[in-house]
């Protein structure tokens, strides 16, 4: 299933991210990405107040030019299941990075690509066509074209959340 599944969600314009996700207080979704061990799971663990969409995977679609997030049926944690199926629009792509601060910034479009590129979840990478890797980059552009990047850095014991939707919580 891990293989063939990101073959199949790439031909709908989908694709799985490695990542945490929870629907902030404009009904949008934010992302949260990074390298293993970052605080993905933290972070969206900290938002008692916010609907979670998941701490692992996120599944993100583009569907009528817009770019959307959504709990996945298969592979998630159990308690997110009753969650799949409703689509929420994406509010932006946050690269995690621990440090000492808040502090929100915005990424160069080649670091957002490249960073975008490192969290998704293709296992098959090594054995992708050209034609599959141009799908790939191309879908990835089309994402980040309709929701920034952010460079968010963070420790696990400040607050954070008004920097990403403007809440005072």
């Amino acid at each position: 299933l891990r293989w063939f599944m990101p073959r199949f969600l790439l031909k709908t314009n989908a694709v799985m991210m490695h990542s945490s996700c929870f629907v902030g207080t404009d009904n949008h979704a934010h992302l949260f990405l990074g390298q293993s061990g970052v605080g993905k799971t933290t972070t969206v663990s900290r938002t008692t107040d916010r609907l979670i969409l998941g701490d692992d995977m996120i599944l993100i679609s583009i569907d009528n030019d817009k770019a959307y997030a959504e709990t996945p049926v298969l592979g998630q944690n159990p308690k997110f299941i009753g969650q799949a199926g409703t689509k929420y629009p994406i509010a932006g792509f946050y690269f995690l990075e621990q440090a000492s601060v808040v502090n929100k910034t915005s990424m160069s479009d080649l670091s957002a690509l490249r960073n975008f590129l490192m969290s998704l979840m293709y296992p098959s990478w090594i054995y992708a066509n050209e034609d599959e890797t141009n799908k790939l980059t191309g879908l990835a552009q089309k994402f980040l074209k309709r929701a920034p990047a952010w460079k968010l850095q963070l420790d696990r014991h400040t607050h954070f959340l008004g920097v990403i939707d403007g809440s005072s919580r």
